[in-house]
């Protein structure tokens, strides 16, 4: 696809817009950030699983998640998600047993070559205290 636009001398500039196959902002990488809020729990809960649906990409794009807010302290891990394959992408990762509190908050970061829209990212959380009865 193709842009033309006028100037003053008369000449007529032709820019070339991204096509489907490789897009980029003028041959430079396109920066991904996204922050979401923070997402209260009922009680504490512990982080187990994370899965990142997109389309496959030739980039890794960075996940941290968070949480805090209970007795325990406020903890944070970065997760590398590598995005090669084809066609659509679920990309699983294990989470680490101190991601535990009463709120969870994520992001995700990278720089990418090509599209590569996240559809959906799920935390899988269980509570810490699941089935204990108090005596």
């Amino acid at each position: 696809a193709f842009l033309a636009g006028s100037n003053v001398s008369g000449t007529t500039p032709i820019y070339q817009l991204e096509d489907q196959t490789q897009v980029t902002d003028n041959s430079v990488a396109i920066v991904v950030r996204a922050k979401s809020k923070r997402f209260p729990l009922t009680q504490v809960h512990k982080a187990e699983n994370a899965y990142l649906r997109s389309l496959a990409a030739t980039d890794t794009l960075t996940l941290n998640v968070r949480m805090g807010g209970s007795e325990y302290a406020e903890s944070s891990q970065d997760y590398t998600l590598t995005m090669s394959g084809t066609n659509d992408k679920e990309v699983k990762r294990r989470l680490h047993r101190t991601l535990r509190g009463r709120w969870c908050q994520t992001y995700l970061s990278g720089s990418v070559s090509n599209r590569v829209p996240p559809r959906e990212l799920v935390i899988e959380q269980r509570p810490v205290r699941e089935g204990r009865v108090s005596v």
